[in-house]
This record gives C-alpha cells, sequence and structure tokens, in this order.
C-alpha cells in the first residue's frame, strides 16, 4: 500500500509540474499557445489581438515567405500581394475569406479568386491599383476563426466586396469545440466520447489532441514547399509545383480518401449538426462586420465531392449503411441556405451548377476533395456576374 501511495503521489507531482510548465512557457508564443490550448474555443480565440499571428496558429500554419501554388506568401503570412491597409481613392477592394478552399490546390493564378481578378481588369481594362483582390483565406478552419481574420485584418483594409467560401464538407464541424466533444479513429470506426469538466483546462490534453489533430491534416502540412531565402515576399514565382501540377493526379490512396471522407458523413444525417448554432453565429457575425464597412458580402456554398460523384455514394455511403434510405445527400445544403436566406444573405449554391456539368467529378482533384482547375474555373464564372454588379 505504501509503495502505491507513493507512486500516486509522485505521478499527481508530475502531472502538476508538467501543467505548470506548459502554462509558463505557453506565453513564450502563439504557437505554444495553440498547442496547449482549446484553438477553437471562443475564449480562445478572442485572445488574438493581431491579424499577422492568427495564420500561425491553426492545425495547418503559414508564415511569411511560405511558398504555396507558386506564390510566396506576403509579411503577414497570407496567399495575397502585400497591400497597404490605406485604399487609395478610386480604388475597389474583393476580399476573400475561407479555408483551404480559398487557398486552394492549384496554381496560384488558376484560382477562382485570381481568375475572377483578371476577368474584372480585362472587362474595366483597368489598372491593378483600380481593382484590388486581397485574399485572406487559411487552411483548416471555420467560420469562427474567419470571422476573426475579418475583424483583426479584412476591415483594415476596407473591402468594399467581401466573398466567403463555405464547404460543405467540413464547415459544420472545423469550429466545434474540443470541449464538446473529441473523435478518434479505432479500427476504422469512429467513436465519439466526452471528456470531463476538469479535463477541459488540462494543457497536457490540449496539448496531446492538438498534436494529433495536426497530425491528421498532413496532406494539406505536405503540400506546403519551406522557404526560401527571399527578401521578396507577396509575389507569384511559379516553380515545381506549377510545372508539376496534373488536374487529375492522385493525391492520396483510395483506402485513405475514403477515409477522410467518411470522417464527415455525419452532416448527411439529421443529428449531425451539434454545432449548428456556432457556426450560424459566426457566419451572421461575419455578415454584421460586413455591413458596417458598408461592404457587400457573398457566401459561396462549395460541395463536397462526394454530393455530386456518384461512384463515391455507392462506395462511402452503402458500406456505411447498406442503404442510402435515412441519408440526405442535399441536407447540408437545404440547412445552410435556409439560414442565409431568412438572415437576406447573398449566397451562390455550386450544387446544381455541378451537376450541371457533363462530368461532375472531374471538377475535384482526384482523390484529394478540393477543386482542380476546372473546377475553379467553374466557380470564376457563376460568381463574376454578382461581382461586376457589386463593383457597380
Amino acid at each position: 500500500m505504501p509503495c502505491i501511495l507513493l507512486t500516486l503521489t509522485s505521478f499527481s507531482i508530475t502531472i502538476v509540474s508538467l501543467e505548470i510548465f506548459l502554462s509558463k512557457i505557453s506565453s513564450m508564443s502563439y504557437s505554444l499557445q495553440f498547442y496547449t490550448r482549446n484553438p477553437y474555443k471562443q475564449s480562445y480565440t478572442n485572445t488574438i489581438l493581431d491579424g499577422s499571428t492568427i495564420t500561425q496558429m491553426t492545425a495547418c500554419p503559414t508564415r511569411p515567405g511560405l511558398q504555396l501554388n507558386g506564390f510566396i506568401y506576403n509579411s503577414r503570412g497570407f496567399e495575397t500581394p502585400d497591400l497597404s491597409y490605406e485604399k487609395p481613392s478610386n480604388t475597389s477592394r474583393v476580399l476573400l475569406l475561407g479555408d483551404s478552399f480559398a487557398v486552394g490546390v492549384v496554381p496560384y493564378h488558376k484560382h477562382f479568386f485570381r481568375l475572377l481578378e483578371s476577368g474584372v481588369h480585362q472587362k474595366y481594362n483597368a489598372s491593378p491599383s483600380r481593382y484590388e483582390f486581397i485574399n485572406l483565406g487559411i487552411g483548416c478552419i471555420g467560420p469562427a476563426i474567419e470571422k476573426r481574420v475579418l475583424e483583426l485584418e479584412g476591415i483594415k483594409y476596407k473591402p468594399d466586396v467581401i466573398l466567403l467560401t463555405f464547404y460543405i464538407g467540413n464547415d459544420f464541424t472545423d469550429d466545434e469545440p474540443r470541449e464538446d466533444a473529441y473523435t478518434k479513429q479505432i479500427n476504422g470506426l469512429l467513436e465519439s466520447f466526452r471528456l470531463p469538466a476538469w479535463a477541459l483546462e488540462s494543457r497536457i490534453i490540449s496539448l496531446t489532441t492538438n498534436l494529433a489533430i495536426r497530425l491528421t491534416k498532413g496532406r494539406q502540412l505536405a503540400s506546403y514547399e519551406p522557404p526560401e531565402k527571399s527578401n521578396i515576399l507577396g509575389v507569384y514565382t511559379g516553380g515545381d509545383q506549377v510545372n508539376h501540377y496534373d488536374p487529375f493526379r492522385p493525391v492520396l490512396s483510395d483506402q485513405e480518401y475514403h477515409d477522410g471522407v467518411r470522417r464527415d458523413i455525419g452532416i448527411y444525417y439529421h443529428s449531425g449538426y451539434n454545432n449548428l448554432f456556432r457556426v450560424q453565429q459566426n457566419i451572421l457575425l461575419i455578415s454584421e462586420l460586413a455591413l458596417t464597412q458598408k461592404a457587400k458580402l457573398l457566401v459561396i456554398v462549395i460541395p463536397a465531392e462526394i454530393q455530386i460523384n456518384i461512384k463515391l455514394q455507392k462506395e462511402i455511403l452503402l458500406q456505411e449503411d447498406g442503404s442510402t434510405e435515412t441519408v440526405d445527400i442535399r441536407l447540408p445544403q437545404k440547412t445552410i441556405i435556409s439560414f442565409l436566406e431568412s438572415n437576406n444573405i447573398s449566397y451562390i449554391d455550386m450544387l446544381p451548377i455541378f451537376e450541371n456539368n457533363q462530368n461532375p467529378a472531374s471538377l475535384y482533384q482526384s482523390n484529394d476533395g478540393h477543386l482542380n482547375i476546372f473546377g475553379e474555373q467553374v466557380v470564376a464564372a457563376a460568381v463574376y456576374p454578382w461581382l461586376l454588379n457589386a463593383l457597380k
């Protein structure tokens, strides 16, 4: 008995000491704060006070000089040219918010946002300074952090138009506070479990879960090229990612991709919306911020590949249930669009537009889930008329 008591005492002292140690060192950098706290807890996001540091505090962190899609990230850590916050007279600014669909996996100039930029400049035969396009997209985030990006960084540019991508596949769940539910994968089966209240403030548990979640984001992180030693930031340079880009090259194996899709199928069931209020609240706050700036807001609702890929539906949904009778493949769009319409928020639903394409599955990067260059072209074509009208 004394030995057991001594062991428990030593273990308790070690745990408490580690908690104190993590608490002390976490103040040394935002990255440490990210890993030792809950990054999607509202109280945590409110502690972020600088737009340039928010890019380093997600599961897919970015920094100035990072190279992605042939572009060198700017001095604030975004995939966009450096621009002054001060807006020149006679200049209109278009701002993009979103997750990895705002960043893209295609060459920089082939992304829908840059296609829109090129189209507007050609339409009006305007100089780059007449219409400025600012991309503040960050991978691996949802509406909560997108709202914070707009608060800390976006409104400083005084945008005239704000575009917000809403990806059906994970934007309903990306902001789900990890104090509410943790998800783990055991032998290919998803199991949800809740943590006791005392564990919610544990930096050890936060560190463990955040590291585990980041490891699951390896696909996005692996696509990032290390920064080169260069003083030039916020410019397109091309490079291997552009030269070797193939819109149909599989990114993951079939098994890896299917496992990832299975993790997100809860949104096709009515029981899969525990986080809906938070999602709606943050989009509403983005809309209110746009109004304060007198900026026009458009939400671009991007479908998940499984919604338009019949082959993928059969492979995933039938394996899960043996039947698709209880599945509503359009439920996510019904849910978000009903909310947008009830709050008079403009949107474009890309699902029917994609479905009208001759080969909808060809709009996605193979075994990846993101849009390829052809999908980006379809989005740009759909948004272009609305954008021209908004810029009048």
